[in-house]
């Protein structure tokens, strides 16, 4: 996710949801560690979101697989509620159609996303 790549780096969080489903042997060594910031400044820019968004679909993927949760997921929430994506706003009809569809993980991390985004493996064109 340290690459921008112009959609709100979700790109990468399907790319692991598409892994996920085509890889089920190889699901512990994908989460096993936290995933690191490539950039130290990115701990003031909106990119400070992207480990409590990492773990969300993480916690969300195992929760529904019946996996253990990596104790690294439990550190990363969000201080504020915020959705997959940048540009979406939680205070919208959008948004908030997105809450109610959330896997009930969401509320933990503070980071919604829809129950679809798991179940789709499609990963848009870079």
């Amino acid at each position: 996710m340290a690459k921008d790549d112009k959609r709100g780096r979700v790109v990468e969080l399907r790319l692991l949801v598409k892994n996920w489903a085509s890889f089920p042997d190889k699901r512990y060594s994908m989460i096993q560690e936290a995933p690191r910031r490539s950039r130290w400044f990115h701990r003031f820019t909106s990119r400070r979101r992207d480990l409590p968004r990492v773990a969300a679909v993480v916690h969300a993927l195992c929760e529904r697989d019946g996996m253990d949760v990596p104790a690294w997921v439990w550190e990363h929430r969000s201080p504020r509620h915020i959705a997959i994506t940048d540009d979406v706003s939680l205070d919208t009809a959008y948004g908030r159609s997105l809450r109610a569809d959330a896997p009930e993980v969401c509320s933990y991390h503070r980071v919604w996303f829809s129950q679809a985004m798991l179940e789709s493996i499609g990963v848009l064109d870079a």
